[in-house]
């Protein structure tokens, strides 16, 4: 009983230690203005700018590292949400790293279908993440159709983030029932 009583003071400990962590390196919360950015797509060379004149969908910003274990995890539900609602939100993955080569084939082995950037001069970063923090990667930051950060997460579980699009797309289950799942809405 003693061991078990440990093991979860430690782990209690460890993941408290974590949220906050989290939170006290980032430099914008929920319900704040999402700071504008303009950065090229590694794969495609196209120039993106946030936010876009009348933004028609919700945007997912997601600061990544291609070293990153829970980064990778995260991308291939992305990959298949993308696909499924890519009318409804845009994703835009922002690697912390500097060099485009690891970028670029890190895209292409994952199958990324969209917008993957390099942020090499931080600009993006740093107007999210304090500078000079150790960034707690990944993290994610959902953003509404007005810009207002709606949602901050570190690692984000594929079906959160679709719960996240039905709620703030106020789908309906008729929408949600006629369109194929791609994971259960709780």
């Amino acid at each position: 009983m003693k061991k078990f009583m440990f093991f979860c003071l430690i782990f209690t400990g460890v993941f408290f230690s974590e949220q906050i962590g989290f939170k006290e390196y980032l430099l914008v919360a929920k319900g704040s203005k999402a700071p504008e950015f303009s950065l090229y797509d590694v794969i495609k060379g196209n120039k993106h700018s946030f936010p876009v004149k009348k933004e028609s969908k919700l945007v997912l910003l997601n600061f990544f590292a291609t070293y990153c274990g829970p980064c990778k995890t995260e991308f291939p539900g992305f990959v298949r949400l993308y696909d499924k609602y890519k009318d409804k939100i845009e994703i835009y993955a922002v690697s912390v790293e500097k060099n485009n080569k690891i970028i670029f084939d890190f895209a292409t082995e994952q199958k990324l279908n969209f917008p993957v950037f390099m942020d090499y001069t931080k600009h993006c970063l740093n107007q999210y993440i304090k500078p000079g923090s150790t960034v707690v990667l990944p993290t994610n930051i959902l953003i509404g159709k007005d810009g207002v950060i709606l949602e901050i997460s570190n690692t984000l579980e594929n079906n959160t983030l679709e719960e996240w699009i039905i709620k703030y797309c106020s789908l309906s289950k008729a929408e949600i029932i006629n369109d194929k799942k791609v994971f259960p809405v709780k």
